[in-house]
């Protein structure tokens, strides 16, 4: 059976992120299948994929392993805190 494999520009993250460091804005969200993304631009980080942009991130890190991603990533802008 294959891997969904795809390429986005957008992060949506369903609410399923979490943050790395208390003092720091990195964040790790994990997605099933594959996916890329840019990696020296800043990207929409959304909540839902019909939902408002919250804020924009830099990818630092993804790895794909187990037919999953595994993404970090540093928000540099926040919208809103809701």
């Amino acid at each position: 059976m294959a891997t969904p494999f795809s390429m986005a520009w957008v992060l949506i993250t369903e609410g399923n992120e979490k943050r790395l460091d208390p003092d720091d804005n990195l964040f790790e969200v994990v997605f099933d299948g594959y996916q890329l993304f840019p990696m020296n631009e800043h990207l929409e980080v959304r909540r839902h994929r019909k939902s408002d942009q919250i804020g924009t991130a830099d990818i630092e890190q993804l790895s794909l392993k187990d037919g999953k991603t595994i993404c970090h990533y540093r928000l540099v802008s926040l919208y809103s805190v809701n």
